[in-house]
């Protein structure tokens, strides 16, 4: 096991890696956490058709965009790309947790979401851009995708048993 960990000691020692690895481990949280709340409550407020339509409505935008936000970093700094697709989650995140805290708008609790999928699909493809800029060396570039694939795996489970709590 310590050698397993051994491997993260080159992203733990680059000072632009870290944060960037952390933050990554934050938006896989949110994003399967928001994705299973939000089927929770759509179920909630009209059985699984509704739920059904939610993913629906979040999918499909998502889906039209990806190839635009993921092209976007090759166009622009991948580090401003990343921090303005954080941002947009983020404000798009806590938009829809304010419209569903205030109840009796759900509509606009699903459309707020979508924006938020929306947004989701820029930070794997910036990420992807953004690892080699930050990595002085191939060491730390192979420790730092090594990581990121970890969360990526942990993730899909860790975000939702965030949620359920």
């Amino acid at each position: 096991m310590r050698a397993s960990l051994a491997v993260f000691g080159p992203v733990l020692r680059n000072h632009d890696l870290r944060p960037a690895a952390a933050a990554f481990a934050g938006f896989q949280a949110a994003e399967y956490a928001v994705w299973v709340a939000m089927l929770v409550y759509a179920f909630d407020q009209g059985g699984t058709t509704t739920a059904a339509i939610v993913a629906v409505v979040q999918l499909v935008p998502s889906a039209v965009f990806a190839p635009i936000g993921g092209a976007l970093a090759d166009r622009y700094p991948a580090a401003r790309v990343l921090a303005a697709g954080y941002l947009a989650q983020a404000l798009a995140l806590g938009a829809t947790a304010v419209a569903i805290l205030a109840g009796g708008a759900p509509p606009l609790a699903y459309a707020l979401s979508a924006i938020a999928a929306t947004a989701v699909t820029i930070t794997r493809p910036t990420q992807a851009v953004l690892l080699p800029e930050l990595s002085r060396r191939p060491d730390e570039l192979t420790a730092a995708t090594l990581r990121i694939g970890w969360i990526e795996t942990g993730m899909p489970l860790g975000g939702p048993a965030v949620a359920g709590a």
